[in-house]
């Protein structure tokens, strides 16, 4: 390519996704953050040192690189929103990479900018799957390189796996793909001496140890964080409607509950018109694939390996919602760049382009984009911040925050940078750790706890915040055991954290 078709390239790329950029930034700034994306924050503020972080992990069930990331970032600020800058930043590389990527045309640039894990998933929502897929993308442009580098390879490999669980699934099966690439193609391999051709296998696997070591789960770690394998191993309806979703919604991330359709939790299938959509999704997705790959069989086993593997963790261990099943949609990009990188194998007489089949996957997932764009915009994503700036301007300065749930409560207490009570675990702290002593907790419980907290910190004034609003018999105990309850302001209408109500307390 010449100077000047690479300087026209260059220029187009940067008109592509300009819009895209700006969108990016205008939806990230005026992104009310939630629970699960302001925790990673909390944890890290609590932590003591590196150490001390990584032991924290264990009750986290995520790998620590987006933690580590974000511990850098808060040596420099503690401020909530380096939280928020940090993955501007991440997702920023992501549509970059994108818009810049040699192997993928105008039209399907386009397509996968609007998709809708680059319109809000991976880019808006502060989480480590953005890291994930942001290596993933690096990792797809060195392997298409002409020269071999099969360490930084491996290394990037191992390193997406310490994202989160599904990244290491993923990096688990591209990392077997590429190994097994390499013995195919040997002759790629010539000029490497034994150690350079085992070292980015070494350092792989000694990455996903300690990806491994680091989710490990601690002994007294929280029910609902770690769930028994062996509940529901013969619900045989739920696993086909788990190999369903996973089948379907990493190219079709849409539910009908819409606006819910940009960021609905992980049990899509109680909603029988998705099922419907999804089954009768299911041959074309699965001829796309297989157009798309026909003529490099091992890709179509590392995505169904991808989904089955996703199906069983979904199945035995924690039900999966679009955030995860988006590592499959990643794979699928990573797959496509490499072939369309490579010539054909060996007495194959396709050729490894099949973009139509690429295109309408694309398509499905854009759609989904734009409906995602639409519904950042109808209602807020969470009343965290809102309950934040309310308790700023009404509640005095030395006021008690007691939480009915530590979940609930933990998010506006980091944004206020503030300790709170938790009813559910008995316990004060700055963020939610996920320990079996808030297991068993239930709302008939609350009366008694509140009393036995309005004793701990009495004569400080206390304000109660319920992440739902509490029922009448609730109300009607609490002051029977002498306290008087004031409901100041209920909160609604958002799209996670839905709910918070904020009472105050007087003995």
């Amino acid at each position: 390519m010449t100077d000047s078709k690479k300087n026209k390239y260059a220029h187009e790329n940067v008109l592509l996704v300009a819009p895209f950029l700006l969108l990016l930034a205008t939806n990230v700034w005026f992104h009310a953050p939630w629970g699960d994306e302001l925790h990673a924050w909390g944890l890290i503020l609590a932590s003591s040192d590196i150490g001390d972080l990584f032991r924290r992990l264990h009750y986290e069930g995520h790998p620590g690189l987006w933690h580590l990331l974000l511990w850098w970032a808060a040596a420099v600020s503690m401020d909530p929103a380096t939280l928020a800058a940090v993955h501007l930043a991440v997702a920023s590389g992501i549509l970059l990479l994108v818009a810049f990527h040699p192997y993928f045309s105008r039209v399907e640039k386009v397509l996968l900018l609007s998709n809708y894990f680059l319109v809000f998933e991976y880019t808006v929502v502060a989480r480590n799957y953005g890291v994930a897929m942001l290596l993933a993308l690096v990792y797809a442009r060195i392997r298409a390189a002409t020269t071999e580098r099969p360490l930084l390879a491996f290394t990037l490999l191992g390193t997406i796996a310490n994202t989160n669980i599904h990244a290491l699934l993923l990096a688990g099966f591209l990392g077997v793909e590429y190994g097994w690439s390499s013995v195919i193609t040997a002759q790629r391999w010539s000029g490497f001496g034994l150690w350079r051709k085992l070292s980015g296998p070494v350092v792989f696997c000694a990455l996903i140890a300690l990806a491994m070591a680091t989710v490990w789960p601690a002994a007294d770690i929280a029910h609902h964080v770690q769930q028994s394998m062996l509940g529901g191993v013969g619900d045989f309806r739920r696993l086909s409607l788990q190999l369903l979703q996973t089948a379907t919604t990493p190219y079709f991330p849409i539910d009908f509950s819409f606006p819910a359709s940009f960021a609905f939790p992980g049990r899509l299938y109680e909603n029988g018109l998705r099922v419907w959509t999804s089954i009768l999704l299911l041959p074309f997705i699965g001829g796309a694939l297989w157009f798309a790959f026909r003529d490099r069989v091992r890709f179509l086993i590392v995505l169904v390996g991808l989904e089955l593997a996703s199906a069983a963790f979904a199945f035995l261990i924690y039900p999966v919602a679009i955030r995860h099943l988006g590592a499959i949609f990643v794979g699928f990009l990573v797959l496509v760049s490499i072939h369309r990188s490579m010539p054909s194998d060996p007495g194959s007489t396709v050729r490894p382009t099949a973009s139509v089949a690429v295109l309408c996957l694309l398509a499905l997932g854009s759609l989904s984009g734009g409906l995602a764009i639409a519904g950042q915009w109808m209602r807020p994503f969470s009343n965290d911040v809102a309950a934040a700036r309310w308790l700023t301007n009404h509640a005095s300065a030395d006021a008690v925050l007691i939480a009915s749930d530590d979940i609930r409560a933990e998010p506006i207490a980091i944004l206020l940078g503030r300790r709170f009570y938790a009813l559910d675990c008995r316990c004060e702290d700055s963020y939610v750790q996920f320990r079996n002593r808030r297991d068993g907790f239930t709302e008939d419980m609350i009366p008694e706890r509140l009393e036995e907290a309005v004793r701990l910190y009495r004569p400080r004034p206390i304000m109660l915040l319920a992440g739902t609003n509490l029922s009448i018999p609730i109300r009607t105990e609490i002051r029977a055991r002498g306290m008087t309850l004031t409901e100041e302001i209920h909160l609604t209408g958002a799209e996670r954290d839905s709910e918070m109500t904020i009472f105050k307390i007087m003995p």
